[in-house]
Formats: C-alpha cells, sequence, structure tokens
C-alpha cells in the first residue's frame, strides 16, 4: 500500500524520536539507535529539501504553462488579424486575396487531417 507523505514523515520523526530518548535501552541489545537517528534525520532533511524543490518546479510550470496560453493567444489574434488586413489590402475580390484565403482554409485543412508541412515564408 502506498503511504502518504504526511504519513511517511510522522513516522521517521517519531522513530527518530523514539530512538534518542531510548537510546540507551536500544544500546543494551546492539541497537546503535543514535546512528539510526542521525540517517532518518538526514533523509528527512534530504526529503524536505527535494519536495519543497518539486513545489516550486510545479508553480514555475503552471505560471510558465499560463505564460505560453497568453502568447499564443496573442499569436493567433495578430496572426489572423495581420492576414485579414492583407487580404483588405489587396482588395477583397483580387485573386491575391483569394490565394491568402486559401492558405488560411489550407491551413485548417492540414492541420484537421494532421498534415503539417512547414512551408517556406513568402520572400519579403
Amino acid at each position: 500500500m502506498a503511504r502518504s507523505e504526511a504519513y511517511i514523515v510522522v513516522l521517521a520523526e517519531r522513530t527518530s524520536g523514539v530512538f534518542r530518548t531510548e537510546q540507551a535501552s536500544l544500546a543494551k541489545v546492539g541497537v546503535d539507535a543514535k546512528k539510526m537517528a542521525a540517517e532518518v534525520d538526514r533523509l528527512i532533511t534530504e526529503f524536505t529539501a527535494a519536495d519543497q524543490q518539486q513545489e516550486a518546479l510545479k508553480r514555475q510550470l503552471k505560471a510558465q504553462s499560463e505564460l505560453v496560453a497568453s502568447i499564443k493567444q496573442r499569436l493567433a489574434v495578430t496572426g489572423s488579424g495581420y492576414l485579414d488586413v492583407g487580404i483588405g489590402a489587396l482588395g477583397k475580390d483580387s485573386s491575391a486575396a483569394d490565394n491568402l484565403r486559401r492558405m488560411r482554409s489550407d491551413i485548417e485543412r492540414e492541420i484537421r487531417s494532421g498534415k503539417t508541412a512547414e512551408e517556406p515564408a513568402p520572400p519579403a
């Protein structure tokens, strides 16, 4: 059965405490309680530091995911808006504007079908 972090840490802390309290009794039966308690304490410290780092990384990942989503939205709106500007500037009923609309439709169709070949950007 998997144990929770809280259970494991409390068990370790209490075990260390009992071993320190009962050090003399345990020594009589050949148990080096001081050494064992020190090892448990070291592992608790190591675990706590690693757990804190993991939680910090989770917060960082969440913040980065929110940033990526925000930039993706701005990119989508800006890219699509600029394409609309290009279509309007070329004249909505022109063949050049038809090519830009066709490009947008082709991209949507490629994405839906899973075929997304990168096309080189047109020369400036």
